[in-house]
């Protein structure tokens, strides 16, 4: 029976008492229960006993993550040590993630090619007035122009290895805590060096941590390398922040004149992106967060030296000439930089130089022929009637919409003809 119910049955006068508000009175007050419990929290589901699920405490992602490693330890040959286990693990991880990083090296190999032109449209944009966010979307629109006409899209650019080296590393690395917190048989003695023989325990010498933090800073030290090398030849065409312009492209282009009287937030984050301060942030935290890793069990922070130590090779395989020659990004590189995209800049000029062209011919042709009729909405009807039969004659080629609006200084009403976009906006 419900609370509400139970209220329900039960008389007034036994609740104005404080004994009838303590549990035992409300329990007496209230009459028990006579329907039958409900079904599906009494009696177990048919078929489904308790032996059914036998991972039944797998609710959190680090047991999850435990017993991946316990699966993966007890799939290896012979009697191999939890060492071996983990170093498995991160290698395993990095094999998955690596079709995709090659993936996206290749696709920034091919936009090598419209590099001139997106830094030019990153200085244009830079120059041109508005929000943040006008700045952004134009930006956006004139880079997957320029992209497509290298052959390749933002979407191949994307970071997409990330999307599965990263929830891995943390799922294993929390397993692997796990595993340590609960002193599984092997972590004890699963270790190749005397220092951190014990899993189960911190590296009491820091051999583990340092080692971890030397290839992490190494590994931000060849980004920050390969990006400022820039142009076709560098690291898979390194890209410069979430614009997607190569740091080297975009150096190149001369900074406007008046850049350092006038400063919005694009040009910030644009000078914050290639100045390598988010670099020399991260390389700072990797000092900073040293104890921390420090004290942690030496099987996690064993977990972390693997995966950094493959990461550095996968990085090697994208960056040197051998590694680039493999993956075929060296033989794009080439091809992209034979071949360079059309201007984009130029052919949007002369796009908007059309649609300014055809606006001239309205309010050359058409509207002077409405230049008596008082402004309305059958005026306005009309003109737009005019406008559509003019398109129809193939006279115009854009959409254009005819609106009533008001002069915000006298107020009084006259028709507007606007640009129409694909999606019906003025």
């Amino acid at each position: 029976m419900s609370l509400l119910r139970c209220l329900r049955a039960c008389p007034h006068s036994r609740f104005w008492t404080r004994s009838a508000l303590s549990p035992v009175g409300l329990r007496a007050a209230c009459p028990p229960s006579t329907e039958p419990p409900h079904p599906s929290l009494a009696t177990p589901l048919p078929g489904l006993s308790s032996a059914t699920f036998p991972h039944r405490g797998l609710a959190t992602l680090p047991e999850a993550a435990a017993t991946l490693l316990t699966s993966i330890h007890g799939l290896l040959p012979g009697d191999p040590s939890w060492a071996a286990t983990l170093v498995t693990s991160a290698a395993l991880l990095r094999c998955a993630s690596a079709p995709l990083a090659v993936a996206q090296a290749r696709a920034a190999a091919a936009a090598s090619a419209a590099a001139p032109e997106l830094a030019r449209i990153t200085a244009v944009v830079r120059r041109s007035p508005g929000s943040l966010p006008q700045k952004w979307l134009t930006y956006r629109r004139l880079r997957r122009v320029a992209l497509a006409s290298a052959g390749t899209s933002p979407l191949r650019l994307a970071p997409w290895h990330l999307a599965v080296q990263i929830p891995g590393f943390v799922g294993l690395s929390l397993g692997a805590r796990a595993l340590a917190l609960r002193g599984e048989p092997g972590w004890a003695t699963g270790g190749w060096a005397d220092s951190w023989r014990d899993l189960t325990a911190a590296d009491a010498s820091g051999t583990l941590p340092a080692i971890n933090a030397l290839l992490i800073l190494g590994m931000l030290q060849r980004g920050a390398l390969a990006g400022r090398q820039g142009g076709g030849d560098a690291a898979g065409a390194a890209v410069a922040g979430s614009g997607g312009v190569p740091q080297a492209a975009a150096a190149a282009v001369a900074t406007p004149p008046d850049a350092k009287k006038k400063m919005d937030v694009w040009t910030a984050w644009r000078q914050l992106l290639d100045s390598g301060a988010l670099r020399v942030g991260a390389q700072g935290m990797t000092i900073l967060l040293f104890p921390a890793v420090a004290g942690l069990p030496a099987g996690v922070v064993l977990l972390w030296v693997a995966n950094a130590t493959f990461g550095v090779g996968q990085t090697a395989l994208l960056t040197t000439a051998a590694g680039r020659q493999l993956t075929g990004v060296a033989a794009i590189a080439s091809a992209a930089r034979a071949a360079q995209g059309p201007p984009v800049l130029k052919t949007l000029d002369a796009a908007v130089g059309d649609v300014y062209a055809q606006l001239k011919y309205v309010n050359d042709v058409v509207l002077p022929r409405f230049a008596a009729a008082p402004p309305g909405e059958a005026t306005r009807a009309r003109i737009e009637a005019a406008v559509k039969a003019e398109r129809a004659r193939g006279r115009i080629g854009i959409n254009l919409r005819a609106l009533l609006r008001k002069d915000p200084g006298s107020g009084k009403p006259y028709v507007a003809v606007a640009v129409e976009d694909r999606k019906g906006h003025v």
